[in-house]
């Protein structure tokens, strides 16, 4: 059955960008290029197209072409980008937790290690697994929610020869 599009009602007033679904149904839209964020909420019958926006927290650094992922609980992560006040191409990675509508800055994650992430261009998901591609060392960075991250230079070819989600083995 093929798809249709369809207009909003009511259009955003900036310019919509980078749109994630959110755990609770909603969509959170970054305007192009800089630190603001809206919520498009569908109607009560979960209409999208008659739903409504309203303003989130900004974020700490503007960004464009970075990797993003929605959390289980929620929490949304965006990491590295260029065209960011925070260098031309950024490794900072922020946090934004909807529940206190805030953004928080991401320096080391819960093990105590650096996040090592220079240069992420894109976010995959896999599914229990999200891949950012390095774009310098062609290396992916692999993060399954027990074991956290590890690069792994040859789990994008074993998806493409497998065409299946394996599990990971801690390093």
């Amino acid at each position: 059955m093929p798809g249709t599009w369809k207009p909003l009602d009511n259009q955003p007033t900036f310019q919509a960008s980078t749109m994630l679904l959110l755990t609770d149904g909603t969509v959170m839209c970054q305007q192009s290029g800089g630190v603001n964020w809206y919520r498009l909420t569908p109607d009560a019958n979960g209409d999208y197209t008659k739903g409504t926006w309203s303003a989130l927290a900004p974020m700490i650094n503007t960004r464009l072409y970075y990797a993003s992922v929605v959390l289980r609980d929620g929490r949304v992560i965006v990491g590295g980008g260029e065209y960011s006040d925070a260098g031309s191409e950024t490794n900072k990675c922020e946090m934004y937790d909807p529940l206190a509508d805030a953004w928080s800055a991401v320096h080391r994650r819960p093990a105590g290690r650096t996040w090592a992430m220079p240069r992420a261009r894109c976010c995959l998901m896999v599914g229990c697994l999200s891949a950012i591609t390095l774009e310098r060392r062609r290396r992916f960075m692999i993060r399954s929610p027990i074991v956290g991250w590890r690069v792994r230079t040859k789990a994008i070819r074993h998806r493409k020869k497998h065409g299946r989600c394996c599990p990971i083995k801690p390093c």
